[in-house]
């Protein structure tokens, strides 16, 4: 099922904005050729990439071959530099594997969803701290 744009996580926008920053330093007739591409072999959509991670990174290496790991580098580069702004502290301990381009952005992903659980959980907590002051 295909989910609109609005519908998309903050995560999901944030990875798409990498990636589409990451396809722009290409060339912007380089990046809609790659997105066309995308959807019409493919049948991946721009918006779907979030959710399609693994068939993103294979669509890519398809059409790149070996140069895919320069466009995913830049990706990761992107992505890390916005994530910063939402995480300031990294929340999960870096495997000592060398990452792939889906392993990094799930390490991304649940880094993001952590640190929104946490930032909720103190609004909560600042919230009923508030209520108690009020009260008393």
């Amino acid at each position: 099922m295909a989910r609109s744009e609005s519908s998309l996580t903050s995560f999901e926008q944030i990875l798409l904005e990498a990636i589409d920053e990451a396809l722009s330093q290409l060339g912007e007739s380089v990046k809609i050729s790659v997105l066309l591409h995308l959807g019409n072999r493919f049948k991946i959509e721009k918006k779907e990439i979030p959710h399609r991670v693994n068939e993103f990174q294979n669509a890519l290496e398809q059409v790149f071959g070996l140069g895919t790991r320069y466009l995913e580098i830049l990706i990761m580069k992107n992505l890390n530099s916005k994530m910063r702004f939402f995480c300031q502290e990294p929340t999960h301990e870096w495997p000592e594997h060398e990452l792939t381009f889906c392993d990094y952005v799930d390490v991304m992903r649940r880094n993001f969803e952590e640190t929104c659980k946490n930032q909720d959980e103190i609004g909560v907590l600042v919230k009923e701290v508030e209520a108690q002051a009020e009260y008393h």
